[in-house]
């Protein structure tokens, strides 16, 4: 990406995407929007507690509870713990090394940790994705899609319901995904520049702008109450 095109986006908060042939905006969240997806998030959560859908740490204790898996101190489970201490020693060992020959086996090493690291990850997210926090957090992602995202100046989605109900499912899942990588800075825009920035709406000077959102995105697909 080009300065010209990255100062355009920094300016602006929003860049244009092609998605299965249509060229959408996206846009940064501005505080406003920040602000309504938190009172989003609690809804929902608040919604699926009456409900008896279980948080987050009820899943977990019925995964102890069971054997799958262990408590931890530091992360979620023992079974991250130990695997973080290898992954953290086995890093420190590598920067000490100056041969790089001796590093490549260690590097091969670090790989295969953190592999195992994305494999417990992944499937302990799948245990805890369907709980108050996971549902809240689809939903506060959907929001801002609602407000952030637009096709020819106008909203894609008016509401949540609109977006779950998209009969083209795979636009919608790429628009958050694409969303979701704008946000976070990993869209080839510099991480430390999309966060040292102030977030705009559409064609106002960053100045002008309180925040930018910051949040940590849901997991990707949407929810069924």
């Amino acid at each position: 990406m080009e300065n010209r095109e990255i100062e355009k986006i920094l300016d602006t908060g929003k860049k244009e995407f092609e998605i299965r042939g249509r060229k959408i905006v996206i846009r940064m969240p501005t505080q406003a929007d920040t602000l309504a997806a938190d009172e989003v998030y609690g809804e929902t959560f608040n919604r699926h507690l009456r409900k008896g859908t279980p948080t987050q740490k009820e899943q977990l204790q019925e995964l102890f509870r069971r054997g799958l898996y262990h408590p931890g101190k530091n992360y979620f489970t023992k079974e991250q713990d130990e695997l973080m201490e290898k992954i953290v020693e086995k890093r420190k060992l590598i920067f000490s090394l100056e041969n790089e020959e001796v590093k490549q086996p260690h590097l091969k090493e670090l790989s295969e940790l953190e592999a195992q690291m994305q494999a417990i990850n992944r499937d302990l997210s799948g245990y805890v994705y369907h709980s108050c926090e996971g549902y809240a957090d689809v939903d506060k992602n959907i929001f801002l899609l609602t407000r952030c995202v637009t096709e020819d100046g106008k909203p894609i989605w008016n509401s949540i319901e609109e977006y779950k109900n998209d009969p083209d499912t795979a636009f919608a899942m790429q628009v958050q995904i694409t969303a979701n990588r704008f946000w976070l800075g990993l869209d080839e825009l510099p991480f430390d520049a999309i966060f040292s920035s102030v977030a705009t709406s559409a064609g106002e000077s960053p100045k002008k702008q309180d925040s930018q959102s910051g949040e940590n995105q849901s997991p990707s697909g949407t929810s069924t109450d």
